[in-house]
């Protein structure tokens, strides 16, 4: 699998939604980063515009 080039950035959850996420992650062996990258990217590919 080839490595994907990763920006830093902040994101200001609130504590139950971060415990959510962590709780998610730790359930299926994932780092917390994975599963927001994740439901990034399904999300934008739902949302997408035709052009």
């Amino acid at each position: 699998m080839a490595k994907v080039k990763r920006e830093r950035t902040t994101l200001r959850l609130s504590v139950q939604t971060y415990r959510r996420i962590k709780n998610y992650a730790a359930s299926r062996r994932m780092t917390v980063t994975a599963v927001v990258d994740q439901a990034l990217e399904e999300f934008l590919a739902r949302h997408k515009k035709n052009k």
